[in-house]
């Protein structure tokens, strides 16, 4: 087998286990929380605590591995400490308010940090691996998909304490495989960005729309993972399931929408070839939003799963896209920096706000209402793009 081939297959192996043992962190977060005593709108305002960390703690991350040259050892020791964390958390149902502020903030900013880092390490490591980063980030989906009903299983047996002390189990099998994988290779870049960089992309009108249209379709498709989350426990309780029983169906959703982003994130580059990429994220807007539609008419938790599936065409289209119409407006030579900008901008903005709207919305309406509405946004990045898409055509027309 060819060096890249089976540096390929290590990341392969290393990322369906990291993913495995991540949603022992994260799939059951919500429901925690709930059991617990708090309701939608405090654990709204806890996870967008955990997303301030987040943009913080990936600025001072990214800065750090450029730094000490290395992506390897940042993703093992923000590993480690995401383990300690993760324990901390679930080894009672009892923190006082504080306490649950401090250690699902730095859960949800770690969950995050760890798996950036690991994107750059792959993608830093090899051209081999750069090149076929979505097959390797597939199988990150599939260990999601393998992990999401393990956990199920730990916590029907033996509680939330479980879900630490199995994460923990998984760091040291991601410590030892980490140790047969090479390091990220680091070079230094031969200009740095600088203000009158960021002040030309500012000013670049089609960057600034893409980044906005990128920002609120972010928005709803992360207020996905709170609302429909929110529906299925109180379906739940409406028709008299045990905790145990939803928290299943909760994990089967994400394991199940985990399968489906496969065969595009394997082939969303031909899709996007085939088709351009304003009609492919046109196309993912308009599924997300009748995504929500069928969330707020479901009546049982079973149908929000299988509803989940739309996740195929979602979710793996708007990563690809995003990467590439942002790589179009951005000048050659600020392509890298336009990334940065453009993503620090959707992906921190969203996940800040995402978890605050959700928890409004459905504390202050029902929560089919708030689907509607939440599902309604979607318009707005739907019109961008059309506007986008025939300025785009008279641009290039003259």
């Amino acid at each position: 087998m060819k060096k890249e081939h089976v540096l390929l297959t290590k990341f392969a192996v290393l990322l369906t286990f990291v993913f495995m043992g991540q949603a022992f962190t994260f799939t059951l977060l919500l429901p925690y929380m709930t059991s617990v005593g708090y309701d939608e709108a405090t654990q709204g305002l806890i996870l967008a605590f955990g997303a301030i960390l987040t943009i913080v703690g990936q600025f001072l991350v990214g800065y750090i591995c450029d730094k000490l040259k290395t992506d390897k050892k940042v993703f093992l020791v923000a590993s480690i400490a995401l383990a300690v964390v993760n324990w901390f958390l679930y080894s009672s149902t009892s923190h006082p308010l504080l306490l649950i502020f401090l250690w699902v903030g730095l859960l949800f900013s770690l969950f995050r940090i760890t798996q950036g880092v690991l994107d750059s390490w792959v993608i830093e490591s090899d051209k081999y691996c750069l090149d076929n980063y979505g097959l390797i980030r597939a199988f990150g989906a599939i260990g999601w998909a393998i992990g999401a009903p393990l956990t199920s299983f730990c916590f029907e047996r033996w509680g939330y304490s479980s879900l630490g002390t199995a994460f923990f189990g998984f760091t040291i099998l991601t410590l030892i495989l980490s140790f047969f994988v090479k390091d990220a290779v680091k070079v230094e870049a031969e200009t740095k960005l600088k203000f009158s960089d960021i002040k030309e992309l500012i000013l670049n009108q089609n960057f600034i729309m893409l980044t906005l249209i990128l920002l609120f379709l972010s928005i709803a498709m992360a207020a996905d993972g709170y609302t429909s989350i929110y529906k299925m426990m109180d379906l739940g309780k409406t028709l008299g399931q045990s905790e145990a029983v939803t928290n299943s169906q909760i994990n089967l959703k994400y394991s199940f929408q985990a399968l489906c982003e496969l065969p595009l994130f394997f082939l969303g580059g031909v899709v996007l070839k085939k088709f351009g990429g304003i009609k492919v994220l046109f196309f993912a807007s308009a599924m997300t939003m009748l995504r929500f539609v069928l969330y707020a008419l479901a009546i049982e938790p079973m149908q929000i799963v299988w509803i989940s599936s739309l996740q195929a065409v979602t979710f793996p289209l708007f990563m690809v896209c995003s990467k590439i119409l942002i790589d179009e407006v951005s000048p050659v030579y600020l392509r890298a920096g336009g990334q940065q900008i453009s993503a620090g901008v959707y992906g921190g903005v969203s996940s800040l706000v995402a978890p605050i709207f959700a928890g409004i919305m459905v504390k202050t309406f029902s929560y089919n209402i708030s689907l509607l509405i939440i599902g309604g946004t979607c318009i707005v990045p739907i019109s961008m793009l059309v506007y986008y898409s025939r300025k785009r055509k008279s641009q290039d027309n003259q």
